[in-house]
């Protein structure tokens, strides 16, 4: 026969379940010392008691008065009975009042089955003890919750750059005051991390106007941060008072916000748009201006001043899989013919015209071959491939014909040391001779672009660049021949890249969030902010003096800092750039 605690446990449990829909995060969600504030009456009381952690503000379908007890007696109950781990005593009460005590003699992990901990008002409410002895202070009941609109970095802060610290809030509240806030980022918010630092407590919710979590520790503080994630506009990312520096597509003109929309949509090199707004600003932007971007990075460009909004394309999380590499060419010097090739990849990767080319009027047919098209959006162009370029020798010219001679030949050369990074993060290694094909057969999560990059190490000197591709999502594609040309004459190398996509198939964990770039590569970082990083854990990064000369975060990306390293003199201080991603 059960016992009456056991009885009334099971009861409690379907009136919970039936009421209330349970499930473990309502229960386990909430950190001992540090619970989500309630949102329900405030005259209930949160009582210590110890060897036990305190949860507020948790209830039950209806009123099930299971024991009438003191707090200090139904602890006693508890402690005396090895089944119980956990005990909830009605709030409101004096810690003497004999009010309800409710024992709960299932194990944690299913404590949730029998008292619902999720903030919603209701007319009974109980507070919830639970034995230390039975749970981590580092696991059960620590664990920082997510705020819906915004992105968690556990453990993280903002340095000097705060709007206004409000106390007594939930994390909810406390997101609301920030939407409400266009200066408004990020907020840090309490939990408790075992530091003794007494500049925050409990429910304290602090607005923040950057969202750069470098060089703070929020468990100095015992803080989380909270990343502001720009809101949903027909398929864009509205990022209030921000523009791009530098990357003008072209100015479309006065629009409505839809029509500047489908310019973009309609545009395969657009990424973005800013759109003014009668900010007050200095600058030369109006009302309804569409300026249509190629890129993504918002790093120093207020627009505040320049009166914009800038509006980022999302796309979905795809999966890529690379299949193989074949070396055609490794690295040495190419002549004029193979030159021809190369100025041929440039203009279909950039749009950029060349007046040296004969066979431009061919490109505009060889854009829109190449156009991806998801939904009636443009979201750019696939990357040159060798079927490509013999579509362009079928239309007759002379000049392409003759790179495709050249182009099937197996060039003679000194053998590359390939490293192979999607997104910065490295996926091959190998030694590449003329004519070798390597299987690869590696997933990467990506988003919108995947930058698949091709360095040549060199141990002796600075890494090379010998080339990269940018490889856009959205839709399943599966692609034989990819050309990868090097962007420097002197660093002749030709590839060929076997892969597929897999949209909406890629893992948003798995992305990568951020890199580190030097002048020739950009490397993955493991870590929020790159915080704490070494120049040893990032082989092959060549710092400079100038920024401009340090790799461009890919699209998708926008610098975050720049990471400087203090010279002796006489020599400059040289710099490496932090790119994250943003979140479109």
């Amino acid at each position: 026969m059960m016992s009456s605690a056991r009885v009334v446990l099971w009861r409690l449990c379907a009136c919970s379940i039936l009421l209330h829909g349970c499930d473990a995060s309502d229960f386990l969600g909430a950190k001992p010392g540090n619970p989500e504030k309630p949102t329900f009456p405030r005259n209930l009381s949160l009582a210590e008691v110890d060897g036990y952690f305190q949860t507020e503000g948790c209830e039950v379908g209806r009123p099930i008065q299971v024991l009438n007890r003191t707090l200090d007696d139904c602890k006693t109950l508890c402690n005396a009975d090895p089944a119980c781990d956990a005990f909830a005593h009605e709030a409101g009460h004096n810690r003497n009042a004999r009010a309800g005590c409710l024992l709960n003699t299932d194990n944690v992990s299913n404590a949730s089955n029998a008292i619902s901990c999720d903030g919603k008002s209701g007319t009974k409410g109980y507070n919830l003890y639970t034995k230390r002895s039975k749970v981590s202070r580092w696991g059960w009941g620590n664990s920082p919750k997510p705020v819906s609109g915004y992105e968690l970095v556990v453990s993280g802060c903002v340095s000097d750059h705060n709007l206004r610290l409000v106390h007594d809030k939930s994390r909810e509240e406390c997101s609301r005051l920030c939407n409400a806030d266009w200066r408004c980022e990020a907020f840090e918010y309490y939990r408790d991390q075992g530091s003794s630092n007494p500049r925050f407590r409990r429910y304290d919710c602090h607005l923040q106007t950057s969202n750069d979590p470098s060089n703070c520790r929020g468990q100095d503080w015992n803080l989380d941060l909270y990343i502001k994630v720009p809101p949903d506009v027909g398929g864009y990312a509205h990022m209030p008072r921000k523009c791009v520096n530098g990357h003008n597509l072209r100015h479309a003109g006065q629009r409505s916000l839809a029509d500047c929309r489908a310019e973009c949509n309609n545009e395969g090199h657009c990424v973005a748009f800013e759109y003014g707004v009668a900010y007050g600003g200095s600058g030369a932007r109006k009302p309804g201006d569409c300026i249509l971007q190629d890129h993504t990075d918002n790093y120093d460009c207020d627009g505040s001043h320049h009166n914009t909004d800038l509006y980022l394309k999302r796309f979905s999380t795809d999966r890529l899989t690379l299949l193989d590499v074949k070396c055609q060419k490794p690295a040495s010097g190419f002549d004029d013919v193979f030159k021809a090739a190369y100025l041929v990849a440039r203009k279909l990767y950039d749009g950029y015209t060349d007046p040296y080319m004969t066979m431009l009027q061919m490109v505009p047919q060889l854009l829109e071959l190449n156009k991806v098209i998801v939904n009636g959006v443009v979201y750019g162009f696939d990357p040159l491939s060798y079927e490509t370029v013999w579509s362009l020798a079928g239309w007759g010219s002379d000049e392409v014909s003759a790179i495709l001679d050249i182009y099937d030949k197996t060039w003679a050369g000194q053998d590359d040391q390939l490293l192979l990074k999607v997104d910065g993060i490295d996926v091959l290694r190998e030694t590449m001779s003329a004519g070798q094909k390597r299987g690869i057969f590696k997933y990467v999560s990506f988003r919108g672009r995947a930058r698949v990059s091709f360095i040549e190490v060199d141990s002796v000197s600075d890494n090379d660049d010998i080339g990269s591709i940018d490889i856009v999502g959205g839709r399943n594609v599966w692609k034989e021949r990819a050309l990868i040309l090097a962007p420097n004459e002197h660093d002749g190398s030709a590839y060929e890249l076997k892969y597929k996509v897999d949209a909406g198939a890629g893992d948003p964990e798995k992305l990568s969030k951020y890199m580190l770039c030097g002048t020739n590569q950009c490397n993955h970082c493991p870590v929020t902010a790159c915080e704490g990083s070494q120049l040893r854990d990032f082989p092959g990064l060549d710092r400079d003096k100038d920024k401009g000369d340090l790799k461009p975060c890919p699209i998708g990306f926008a610098t975050l800092r720049f990471e400087k390293y203090p010279q002796a003199w006489p020599f400059a201080d040289v710099y490496l750039r932090i790119c994250r991603r943003l979140y479109n």
